[in-house]
């Protein structure tokens, strides 16, 4: 249930935060943030900023195969999306950006939702990538050994999961009609409907030519975002090798997948704290660093979702999370 998972990542947000300020100067603390450089600081936010354009460009891409789409509704939909993840607990966002985009285009919900999902997947597998260049060069905080290690199983594992599941469809299907007979036949037109479209968001891993865009411009994303961090850290004087950026951002990436408040609330400083302070960084300049990166990661896509509400007149309330009347399949 979405409350239950609501109330353990309330809970999560709020040790994460406790441990994350223990020990904390804050004198420090409030002596370090006004120095912030004002216009690294915006080129921190403008690399983020552009990264959103790149994220709507890799999904348009991957919906291709189900159905050319032009890119403001894609985009649109992603923005509203990133903006729920900042407002509504347990990611309902990534449910968000799905069902707005079966709205606005003739995706259907469930193809939009299987796209989303491997998205996730595609960022996962570059986040594990860039641990393993990062690893070259610096040795891994023991904290995060157990979950860049169980992380990678996952993602690099899923891929083959994934293509035994669009390249066995066929067996698989058959199989699903046999388990749906016995149902009432609206029902089965239902589930059939949803079947086939969770099928058709994996058909990005079809060919080549839509596995490779994908994934390059999966690493695009990653590698504007790991500059944004790093400007970030250039706003704050500090100039720490690049391999440790690519670490805290990897814990970053890793954390947020963790339950938690919306907006990723603590689980995202205290993972810049126990990925930084090993390679000796204080605990205020750690935090220092995640309070201003954060801050960029929950203010620009929800100022950009809030100007996609006003420029499509869609009022909070009648977004699909809340209104069914304005869903459908597709």
């Amino acid at each position: 249930m979405v409350w239950v998972r609501t109330a353990v990542g309330v809970a999560v947000s709020v040790v994460a935060l406790v441990l994350s300020f223990r020990g904390i100067d804050l004198g420090v603390l409030r002596d370090l943030l006004p120095r912030t450089h004002l216009g690294l600081f915006l080129l921190a936010a403008s690399l983020h900023f552009v990264s959103y354009f790149l994220r709507g460009l890799r999904w348009q891409w991957m919906l291709r195969p189900v159905a050319r789409l032009r890119y403001g509704p894609v985009l649109g939909s992603l923005l509203l999306g990133f903006l729920g993840n900042n407002i509504f607990p347990a990611r309902l966002g990534e449910v968000l950006r799905a069902l707005i985009l079966g709205q606005r285009t003739e995706v259907s919900r469930s193809a939009a939702f299987s796209s989303v999902l491997l998205e996730r997947f595609f960022d996962g597998a570059a986040t594990v990538g860039f641990a393993v260049v990062a690893l070259l060069f610096v040795p891994l905080p023991r904290v995060l050994r157990p979950l860049v290690v169980v992380s990678a199983v996952l993602f690099f594992g899923i891929f083959p999961a994934y293509y035994l599941l669009y390249w066995r469809r066929a067996s698989l299907s058959r199989l699903f009609d046999a388990l749906i007979q016995r149902l009432p036949q609206r029902w089965q037109l239902w589930l059939l409907r949803i079947a086939e479209g969770l099928f058709g968001g994996l058909r990005v891993l079809r060919t080549p030519r839509e596995l490779v865009g994908t994934a390059g411009l999966t690493l695009l994303i990653w590698g504007l975002e790991g500059w944004s961090y790093h400007a970030a850290f250039w706003a704050l004087g500090v100039s720490p090798p690049v391999p440790v950026t690519l670490l805290a951002m990897v814990a970053i990436n890793l954390s947020v997948m963790l339950p938690s408040a919306p907006g990723y609330l603590g689980v995202f400083e205290y993972a810049c704290i126990v990925s930084l302070t090993p390679f000796g960084l204080s605990r205020e300049l750690a935090l220092s660093f995640a309070l201003l990166s954060h801050a960029i990661r929950i203010v620009v896509p929800s100022v950009m979702g809030t100007l996609v509400l006003l420029h499509w007149g869609i009022r909070i309330q009648t977004l699909p999370l809340w209104s069914k009347s304005t869903q459908r399949e597709g």
